[in-house]
């Protein structure tokens, strides 16, 4: 009965604990008063992944690779946009609107509530 207790408890609970972990440049967004983000996404030259850029207001040095990473400090390596809007979903984040200005796409995103 309490292996049974602990199951549903790790269960409901594991999903909030690993919740809310975006690092870009070594800051966790999640963790900033800012409710919105902006993803830029456009397309390697290799045409095989994405370049995605995350926008938070945060001030960046032009042609500077961002470094994004998720919950375990691995840096992510995003193989299309519905990839990074999935890992930005799983943290936290919900897609609002979309536009594109060829080649690059742009994914306004709002912290849930």
């Amino acid at each position: 009965m309490k292996r049974l207790i602990l199951f549903i408890a790790l269960y409901t609970f594991a999903p909030i604990l690993g919740f809310g972990q975006v690092t870009v440049d070594g800051v966790n967004i999640n963790k900033l008063s800012i409710t919105y983000c902006q993803l830029e996404a456009a397309r390697k030259v290799s045409l095989k992944s994405y370049t995605v850029t995350i926008d938070y207001g945060q001030s960046h040095v032009p042609l500077k690779p961002q470094k994004i990473a998720g919950p375990d400090g691995e840096l992510m390596d995003f193989n299309s946009m519905v990839d990074a809007l999935n890992f930005m979903d799983d943290n936290g984040w919900e897609l609002i609107s979309t536009h594109s200005n060829t080649p690059v796409h742009y994914y306004l995103l709002k912290r849930e509530e």
